[in-house]
């Protein structure tokens, strides 16, 4: 169990980490000075690939601000001041994973600093952190469960029709191609 846990948590602060320190493309290469003709140029730097997940909305970069600042000054704050600002950043968060601005992901490891900020007893962050985790993992397991519970009942309806299909293309002697075409349509039939 605390593997599990050590694990959730870890990639908690990875996706964190990642969406904490994500930022717009690479600036371009400033221009050369002399002529272009007679020197060499390096080539303009490449820009990131776009990461997977949601796409950043343009309040994005002023509420990551708001988390950094919150983090870095909580312990200056009072801690009345420290909790206001903290549950302010809190709903927040959820309502952004609501929105699916933020990944469940993100939002476990937004929630844990903000903890970390306004919990100064060890044991009561511990127990507060295993219990945010355990509602997160719930909320997963479930997602899992019902999507094998909606998806199931339609897979075992294709893999009937695709070994029908392929029953009779042998007999019919169809090509790898046309073969390849019919399953493609199956697949589109089924899935979409």
């Amino acid at each position: 169990m605390r593997t599990l846990i050590a694990t959730v948590l870890a990639l908690a602060v990875l996706a964190g980490i990642w969406w904490l320190t994500r930022s717009g493309p690479l600036p371009e290469a400033p221009p050369p000075e002399s002529d272009a003709a007679t020197e060499p140029t390096a080539p303009a730097p490449l820009e990131p690939p776009s990461p997977p997940g949601p796409a950043e909305s343009p309040a994005e970069p002023a509420f990551r601000e708001r988390l950094r600042t919150f983090v870095a000054g909580a312990a200056g704050l009072s801690e009345a001041e420290r909790a206001a600002q903290a549950e302010s950043l809190r709903r927040e968060t959820l309502a952004r994973e609501a929105e699916g601005t933020l990944l469940p992901a993100e939002s476990a490891y937004i929630q844990l600093a903000l903890l970390r900020a306004t919990i100064g007893d060890e044991a009561e962050w511990r127990r507060r952190s295993e219990a945010l985790l355990a509602r997160y993992r719930a909320a997963s397991e479930q997602g899992w469960e019902d999507y094998r519970r909606r998806i199931a009942p339609q897979h075992e309806a294709y893999r009937a029709a695709e070994a029908e299909l392929i029953r009779r293309a042998q007999e019919q002697g169809l090509s790898d191609d046309e073969l390849r075409e019919r399953l493609q349509a199956l697949r589109e039939e089924h899935y979409q």
